[in-house]
């Protein structure tokens, strides 16, 4: 019974199992951006799983003869300076997108969640120690911190989702801190402690999983977040290198011929605006959806 207890206290309170789900149908139903947000997420998942099935051309193929063609039947998104068929380069570019963004998202998840969840349970000395070294790293800007670890790391489409990670875990500490601390003081914790529960079953069986909302939320915009900050560094040519298809070095590769070949840095640019707006349009829903004090109102 108890467990039952601490796991239904996720959702605000002790109601029948189908009750969530039948809030968050009402809640994606309700909000024209949260099926916006759904639809580009699920267009960039299934042209990341079936994108080279369909891709009418190899994205590394290079045909001069084809080099800077406009948009056409032949080649849908047009051609670039060494005649490789645009479309198929974004395809092959939604699947390291999405790689980008599971990856950068598990690594700050990962480390985020471990040091915020130690520093609001032990408190005292950790808790100074962990959140002072979080604090230093919130105060450099966020592309110079990459581009600092990238500098160790040295550059490269791994090394910068690498740096990306790193770079978002003092976000997810903070944020997994401040939902810890105010679970730490329910009564059930007090109750695992007085029947001898170890620190460890604590943190990780109820403190962790009360915390769940927002650090499900904040997971779900940092895929947007690590697409976009992967891709400026792709511009900038500290991520992914050529001929990878990665959409920021595309965008960089078509910036010097905007005027003549406006499609090159135009169809990259745009591919990025959408998925970035798709899982940011996705993390506001996903919070509705288990923000307690909405679902409240809704029943």
């Amino acid at each position: 019974m108890k467990t039952t207890t601490i796991d239904s206290s996720v959702f605000g309170s002790i109601r029948p199992r189908d009750s969530f789900f039948v809030h968050a149908r009402k809640v994606l139903t309700s909000h024209p951006s949260a099926m916006i947000g759904m639809v580009i997420f699920v267009v960039l998942l299934i042209l990341a799983i079936i994108g080279p099935l369909i891709a009418p051309y190899d994205p590394l193929s290079q045909t001069l003869a084809d080099q800077l063609q406009a948009p056409s039947w032949h080649h849908l998104f047009g051609t670039d300076q060494f005649g490789r068929d645009i479309f198929s380069r974004i395809l092959a570019g939604a699947r390291l997108a999405l790689l980008i963004g599971v990856v950068a998202d598990v690594l700050a998840l990962a480390f985020g969640t471990l040091f915020g969840l130690f520093a609001a349970f032990y408190g005292g000395f950790a808790d100074t120690a962990i959140m002072r070294t979080m604090d230093v790293l919130l105060a450099f800007p966020y592309l110079l911190l990459a581009m600092l670890v990238i500098a160790l790391l040295g550059p490269g489409l791994y090394q910068a989702v690498a740096a990306i990670g790193i770079v978002y875990i003092p976000q997810f500490a903070r944020i997994v801190r401040s939902a810890a601390l105010a679970v730490r003081q329910e009564p059930y914790i007090e109750v695992a402690r007085s029947i001898g529960a170890s620190p460890v079953r604590i943190i990780f069986r109820h403190v962790l999983i009360n915390s769940a909302p927002p650090i499900i939320a904040q997971t779900t915009l940092m895929f947007g977040i690590s697409i976009l900050e992967v891709a400026g560094l792709g511009f900038l040519g500290l991520g992914a290198q050529p001929p990878q298809p990665e959409w920021g070095a595309m965008l960089a590769e078509g910036r010097s011929y905007i005027l003549t070949s406006w499609w090159m840095a135009t169809v990259p640019g745009l591919a990025i605006m959408f998925s970035v707006l798709g899982f940011n349009l996705l993390g506001d829903v996903v919070f509705d959806i288990l923000d307690p004090n909405r679902q409240q109102s809704a029943k």
